[in-house]
This record gives C-alpha cells, structure tokens and sequence, in this order.
C-alpha cells in the first residue's frame, strides 16, 4: 500500500536517475489516481482508490505482456520492467480465509448464485476476476471448498 506522496516521491527518484521506464510507469499511474480522485470528489485520494488503480494498472500491464509476442523481447522487457515497478504499490494479499469466505460470499450474492458444487468452477472464475490479485488464490480454492463442504 502507497500513499500518492511516495509515489511521487519515486517518481522524482526516477526522474533523477533519468529511468524513463519507471518515470513513464509512474506518471500514468500518479496522473490515472488524480484523475479518478478529481471524477469523485476527493481532493486527497483515499488509500483504496490508490489500491484500485494499481490493481487495475497491474492487470493491464499483464494483458499487454500476454499480448506481446515473443519476437518483440525488447517491449516484453520493458513491460516486465514495468511491472516490477508497480507491483511495489500493491495492497497486501489477503491470506485470512475467514476474510476470504466473507468474500466469496460477497460475490455469490452480488452475482445471485448459490454455492453448490454445480457452480463452482463459475464462482472459481468470479472469485478470480473479483479478488484475484488482492487474495492467495489457494486459500481462495480451500476456502470455497469449505464453503460447498457446509452447505451440503
């Protein structure tokens, strides 16, 4: 978890050692949370729209490095690199699968589906789109698991 000051901080850092890669990752997600800050209101951004837009530019960074081809190496790098540098802002994972059954429940209800084991594979791909990069994924399977147990 970053607050906008250390990230502009970092970016000043960049800036210094004339890192281009790490200034222009930087920059798009300082000037993407000041954006979003301005669209709801917020003069000083809360720590969860923080997190939001590094979750979102870390997913976003994925899906161009998946869509890079191999020829490209030089790009690919860049992206890798540029992933590196934003997954330093990450929230922390969530591990606690009581927080993690709470959310799965969460989502069950939001999408109106029932925790049966007919289901799972679908609230497996919700749970993923949803939490996939703020949980362990692997307690999120156990902690379903758990879940179909007691409702059975």
């Amino acid at each position: 978890m970053a607050a906008l000051k250390e990230i502009e901080y970092d970016y000043e850092a960049a800036k210094k050692k004339n890192n281009r890669i790490k200034m222009t990752t930087l920059s798009k997600l300082m000037t993407e949370i000041k954006v979003l800050s301005a669209k709801k209101g917020f003069s000083d951004p809360p720590q969860q729209l923080i997190d939001a837009v590094v979750i979102q530019q870390v997913r976003r960074t994925k899906s161009s490095i998946l869509a890079c081809p191999v020829s490209k190496s030089k790009t690919l790098k860049n992206y890798y690199k540029e992933l590196s540098y934003l997954t330093i802002y990450m929230p922390p994972i969530i591990t606690n699968k009581e927080a993690i059954k709470q959310g799965i429940l969460k989502i069950a209800d939001k999408y109106n589906m029932l925790i049966t084991p007919e289901n799972k594979q679908e609230l497996m791909y919700k749970i993923t789109n949803v939490l996939g990069e703020r949980v362990d994924m692997r307690i999120a399977a156990v902690a379903l698991e758990e879940l179909l147990d007691e409702t059975e």
